[in-house]
């Protein structure tokens, strides 16, 4: 990506996406080759859009003008706007210009624009025999004199952002007979090699060793042996340390509760907790962020043949806890218990949050918008919330009421990890977590099962999305203590 600042008015003979506050466009910007109204009405061109073709067309000088309004949109808007914007431009001859007036955009917006850009370019074919290797050669063109420095970090940051997005949402892609355990162990390995991270891979047989029973007895019907990453992101001057984990599941089919066969492929993305928590990490590390990151991912997949758990058993933990099973479905709250018990016993935090794909109740709750936030810190909750404004990936808090606390109950074991009801699916899964922290005082919970994969105008089918670091980096960017 080319980034060029302009002085003289942009004479076109291929394709300009334009992003525009204004009504209209005058000839300070553009410079046409033809006979055309001055300025040119935006109307016009917004009349185009309810066309069959999302262009219009200036047959005399051969130029395709794409617009994007951007007013009042907020940082996710304009960053799905972008992406829209170069997957179209993909269909094209020529690379196109992407020109932006900085006396109309804030550093935020540009930002945004520049991370749309990677995102909406992304090769999403990378097991295709033909190659498919979209172009990344545009260039954008920056009108006006406002503050050029900020602004061209702000898109540098949004690009470096969009990188990162598409290898993490690439991760969540990937098939479960590709992304084992195993697999994503080597990518954090791979990652982690020439950053200031420090790693750790506990292997099948450390997992034993150590006590890991609920990451163990999920990971033992698969012929994929189960893993636990330990990351640790430790700056020279660091004012905290938070917690990541992040559940790594990544097949589900359910185990001997075994699921519906409709849309179980999507079950590859049952690690999107753990690919947020990896790309946390990486991009802490990269913008230098002063804070101690510890990141825990138990991975594992959940699958079915002999020595898979069943139903009715009773298993230990890391805590020491029994655990009732009461459904193998409901396997992520294993891994997530033993990864919150092992972080808390090894380390001393500041916060705690854990992420995962875990329940269809948060689907059921915000549909395919947003996530759900379980806290017991009301400073920590309201920091995550304004983080979530910030950078558009949405969450919204939900309760933790005690008496979810009698859904947990067991007669044979200390505790039983699923209620069996439709009702208050994700609230009851964020009790049977907050019984593995001993009181610590500073966690959340994020359920993301809605929104760790997207439909978007660049798939046939929904794409990884890394939902989790534009919202952590945001909270860690802006950290005060909370």
């Amino acid at each position: 990506m080319q980034i060029s600042y302009k002085t003289e008015p942009l004479s076109l003979k291929g394709p300009l996406w334009l992003f525009s506050l204004k009504d209209s466009i005058d000839r300070n910007l553009l410079e046409f080759a033809g006979n055309f109204p001055d300025p040119l009405p935006i109307n016009l061109i917004l009349q185009a859009y309810q066309d069959e073709s999302p262009t219009l067309y200036l047959e005399e000088g051969k130029i395709r003008l794409h617009l994007f309004r951007t007013k009042a949109y907020t940082f996710s808007a304009i960053k799905n706007l972008a992406a829209e914007a170069i997957f179209n431009c993909r269909k094209l001859d020529t690379n196109p210009i992407i020109l932006i007036d900085l006396a109309l955009f804030s550093a935020q917006a540009l930002e945004a624009i520049s991370e749309g850009l990677w995102w909406g370019g992304q090769n999403l074919g990378l097991h295709k025999t033909s190659d498919e290797v979209p172009a990344r050669a545009w260039n954008i063109s920056l009108a006006g004199n406002e503050s050029r420095e900020s602004m061209e970090v702000a898109i540098s940051k949004g690009s470096y952002k969009g990188a990162l997005l598409e290898k993490i949402g690439g991760l969540v892609n990937e098939p479960g007979n590709v992304c084992t355990p195993q697999y994503m162990a080597d990518f954090a390995l791979r990652e982690a090699e020439n950053r200031p991270i420090n790693i750790r891979i506990h292997s099948a047989e450390d997992i034993q060793r150590e006590g890991l029973w609920g990451l163990w007895n999920v990971g033992k019907g698969s012929s994929y042996p189960p893993v636990m990453i330990e990351m640790d992101y430790h700056p020279e001057k660091c004012i905290a340390t938070v917690g990541l984990v992040g559940k790594g599941v990544t097949f589900d089919t359910g185990g001997v509760s075994l699921k519906d066969g409709k849309n179980m492929h999507y079950m590859k993305s049952d690690m999107g907790g753990a690919a947020a928590v990896l790309g946390t990490i990486l991009a802490a590390a990269d913008l230098h962020l002063p804070i101690r990151l510890i990141g825990i991912i138990p991975s594992a997949e959940n699958h079915i043949d002999r020595l898979a758990y069943r139903p009715g058993d009773v298993i230990s933990s890391y805590s020491g806890k029994t655990i009732e099973i009461i459904n193998t479905d409901a396997e992520g709250r294993l891994l997530l218990a033993d990864g919150l018990s092992y972080i808390l016993k090894n380390y001393t935090l500041d916060h705690l949050i854990d992420l995962a794909t875990l329940t269809g109740s948060a689907v059921q709750t915000f549909g395919y918008l947003g996530g759900a936030l379980f806290s017991n810190n009301a400073s920590l909750s309201d920091g995550l919330m304004k983080a979530s404004i910030e950078s558009g990936e949405k969450i919204w808090p939900l309760p933790l009421w005690e008496e979810y606390e009698k859904e947990i109950e067991s007669t044979i074991a200390d505790i039983r990890h699923f209620h069996n009801s439709p009702l208050a699916g994700a609230a009851v899964a964020a009790k049977f977590l907050e019984s593995f922290i001993g009181g610590f005082a500073s966690w959340a919970h994020l359920d993301i099962a809605a929104v760790a994969l997207k439909e978007t105008v660049f798939s046939k089918e929904k794409v990884g999305t890394g939902f989790g670091v534009d919202l952590l980096i945001s909270w860690l960017e802006n950290f005060q203590g909370n």
